[in-house]
């Protein structure tokens, strides 16, 4: 729940988050789960 806070590169890219994916996965275990949650607002 933290990704949207990391930085953004030119325009609306999600450099941040897409280098911090990159990272989780590098640092994975074979049979491993990357978990992504939010939390919307009530309507």
């Amino acid at each position: 729940m933290v990704l949207h806070h990391l930085p953004r590169g030119v325009g609306r890219n999600f450099f941040g988050a897409v280098e911090a994916l990159k990272e989780a996965r590098r640092v994975l275990q074979p049979e491993g789960v990357i978990a992504i949650t939010t939390v919307l607002d009530s309507f």
